[in-house]
């Protein structure tokens, strides 16, 4: 591991390529990006869905102990709750892991299209419950492949893993927990209700999960509606819940992935 003063020239030295010759007004930027206006206590930041920074402009998205800030491609900061609410005679301190940044920086372009990531789960019903298997043996049976491959399509997909369909399939009335068994009850239920052929539900249920357009987490998380593939078709956001066109069944749940702490 690179010692502390190493790691501090590499940032700066980055920060003065970003600011052409002058890292000081890019570090200001980030710094005040690290704070906000008024005492706020971790409760008040994890239940609050947009927090307002001295950055003019700028914000920060809570998900859960998640800091979702301008950037998509580094890994969000975590707040660490046993080094939060520190409190000072003039405001309150939350620890970190990570650190915000305040704007989109350039990163190559990714080679891999939304197809190949789903592809790379296998498509073999196996017991790991947060890959795609049956979203994609789904997209391949409503034969969508191509539409979310396409290189100049310009989506966001709202992909279920495994347990989301299982969960879907069991409160369907399914009683078991594998993924081949949670697939077919979920074919056999649409072939009743679409009268024999289940592909045209399908391709609509599968419709109703991607959106037009580029849009990260915090995006997301900052839309009162999202529109959807599927003609007329919207969903509601709501904190971190999706709320779908079914009163019925429970809505799904954005849920970012919690990092332990490592250096």
């Amino acid at each position: 591991m690179k010692s502390e003063k190493e790691a501090f020239d590499a940032i700066v030295a980055a920060l003065t390529v970003i600011g052409n010759g002058n890292p000081i007004p890019v570090l200001t930027d980030v710094l005040l990006y690290h704070v906000s206006p008024g005492t706020k206590s971790l409760y008040r930041v994890v239940f609050n869905r947009e927090i307002k920074t001295l950055l003019d402009g700028a914000s920060i998205v809570p998900a859960y102990l998640k800091l979702l800030d301008n950037d998509p491609d580094f890994s969000n900061p975590s707040l660490l709750v046993r080094q939060s609410n520190i409190r000072a005679k003039n405001g309150i301190i939350h620890t970190i892991n990570r650190v915000l940044i305040p704007a989109d920086l350039p990163n190559p372009v990714p080679s891999e299209s939304i197809v190949d990531i789903v592809l790379a789960s296998g498509g073999g019903f196996d017991r790991n419950w947060r890959d795609y298997d049956i979203l994609l043996n789904a997209v391949i049976a409503a034969n969508l492949q191509s539409a979310l491959a396409a290189a100049d399509a310009d989506l966001t997909v709202f992909a279920p893993n495994d347990l989301a369909f299982i969960r879907l399939a069991r409160s369907l009335g399914y009683r078991g927990f594998s993924e081949m068994g949670s697939y077919n009850f979920i074919v056999n239920t649409l072939t009743k209700l679409g009268d024999g052929d289940p592909i045209p539900l399908l391709s609509d249920v599968l419709l109703y999960h991607v959106s037009p357009g580029t849009q990260i987490l915090k995006d997301v998380l900052l839309s009162d509606t999202i529109d959807t593939l599927l003609e007329g078709a919207s969903f509601s956001v709501k904190w971190l819940n999706l709320i779908d066109n079914d009163p019925g069944l429970p809505n799904p749940r954005v849920k970012p992935v919690m990092e332990s702490y490592t250096p």
